[in-house]
């Protein structure tokens, strides 16, 4: 049992840590809006990554073995391209300042 508490109160104080250097950056980053300047010129017309091709079309599948039976996620590539869009970049980054300020 006192494995067990040594071993939740370092990852409660390596919490801590992660939370205090975030919060460290956003500090310097300030609050003010994410606003990148997203040049669709500056994206590829598509991946040509020998180790980790994506051709349209094809597919991965994880599976894990939750409590409730096997869970499966498929991630497929789409067969055609969509235009970049500032706000969808936004929005991620917006959630993810939200989580990282708590």
């Amino acid at each position: 049992m006192q494995a067990a508490r040594a071993a939740r109160n370092g990852a409660f104080a390596q919490c801590g840590e992660v939370k205090q250097a975030r919060n460290v950056v956003c500090a310097k980053l300030g609050t003010g809006a994410y606003d990148p300047v997203i040049d669709p010129a500056n994206f590829v017309a598509g991946i040509n990554n020998r180790y980790t091709p994506f051709p349209p079309g094809a597919f991965r599948v994880y599976e894990k073995r939750t409590s409730e039976g096997l869970e499966r996620i498929r991630h497929e590539i789409a067969a055609s391209r969509a235009p970049v869009r500032r706000s969808v970049v936004q929005g991620v980054a917006r959630r993810h300042c939200a989580v990282a300020g708590r």
